[in-house]
C-alpha cells in the first residue's frame, strides 16, 4: 500500500503506527495538519522518537515535513520534542551534503545542535578552559622562585620591567602582575574579557625540556605555545557559536 498526501491538508491527523505503510511507500511533502490525535483519552503517537520513523518512512528527504511536524508538536506544548524535530532534520540532510559541509554540519551538531541547544558550547568551553588552566599551572610550577629556571615555561611579557635589582638572579618583582593560571585561562579563552594576564605573561618556546616527535625534536615550552594558539582560536570560535547559537543566527 502507498499513501500520497502530498500537498494534503487537514484539521487533524490521527493515526496508528501499525497503519503506516512500508518505507518508501509515503509522500508528505507538502502535507498540511493543525492537530495530532482526538481530545479524548485515546492514545496517540506524538512522541519525536517515533515520529521520526514516521517521518523517515518517505523516500526523500523533505525539509517542510519537519518543519510542519515540530511547529504542531510546539502548538501542543511539547517545545522539547519540537525541538528534537527540528534538530534531527539537521541530521537527517547530512547525507545530501558534500564533505565540507558535512564537517560543519557535525561540528554545529556537536557544539550548539545548530543553535537549537547554545549551552552546549558552553559545556565544551568548560572542558576546555579546565583543560588549559591545568595546563598552564604545570608550566608555571617552577616559576615561582625563578623566573630564569629553564623548567619555567613562562615568561613576562609586558615592556615593564619585572625583575627585581635585589639579587644577580632574576626574580619577579612584587609589584609586577602575579600570575594565575585559572585567570589565564580565562583571559586566553574568552576573547570579549581582559582580566590583564596575557598581557604580562606568555610561554617560552625556548624553555623546557626536549621532547622528540615524528620527524624533530621540541621543547616543552613550545608545546605550550602551541596550545595556548589552540586555546584561544577555539575560545574565538565557542564564544561565537555561543552568541549566535542564543541569537537564533544559525538555526536552519
Amino acid at each position: 500500500m502507498k499513501i500520497d498526501l502530498q500537498f494534503a491538508r487537514i484539521g487533524r491527523l490521527r493515526d496508528d503506527e501499525q497503519s503506516w505503510p512500508q518505507k518508501n511507500n509515503i509522500n508528505l511533502d507538502g502535507f498540511i495538519y493543525q492537530k495530532l490525535g482526538t481530545d479524548d483519552n485515546i492514545k496517540v503517537l506524538k512522541d519525536a522518537k517515533t515520529r521520526l520513523k514516521w517521518l523517515r518512512l518517505q523516500p526523500e528527504f523533505f525539509p517542510q515535513t519537519y518543519e510542519q511536524l515540530a511547529e504542531v508538536l510546539k502548538k501542543e506544548g511539547d517545545p522539547d520534542a519540537a525541538t528534537e524535530i527540528l534538530i534531527h532534520k539537521e541530521r537527517d540532510i547530512r547525507p545530501k551534503l558534500n564533505r565540507l559541509s558535512k564537517f560543519w554540519n557535525y561540528f554545529l551538531d556537536a557544539t550548539i545542535a545548530y543553535g537549537y541547544k547554545p549551552t552546549q558550547a558552553l559545556v565544551w568551553s568548560s572542558l576546555f578552559i579546565s583543560f588549559g588552566w591545568n595546563l598552564f599551572a604545570l608550566g608555571y610550577d617552577n616559576c615561582s622562585n625563578s623566573i630564569s629556571n629553564n623548567k619555567c615555561l613562562f615568561s613576562p611579557a609586558s615592556e615593564i620591567s619585572p625583575y627585581t635589582e635585589e639579587t644577580n638572579e632574576k626574580k619577579i618583582d612584587i609589584d609586577y602582575p602575579e600570575f594565575n593560571f585559572w585567570l589565564y585561562s580565562l583571559d586566553t579563552f574568552i576573547p570579549i574579557v581582559d582580566l590583564h594576564q596575557q598581557t604580562y605573561w606568555l610561554p617560552n618556546s625556548q624553555k623546557g625540556i626536549e621532547i622528540p616527535l615524528i620527524l624533530f625534536k621540541v621543547k616543552t615550552g613550545a608545546l605550550l605555545q602551541w596550545y595556548l594558539w589552540v586555546h584561544i582560536v577555539f575560545g574565538w570560535i565557542l564564544t561565537s557559536l555561543w552568541v549566535a547559537g542564543f541569537s537564533g543566527l544559525v538555526r536552519g
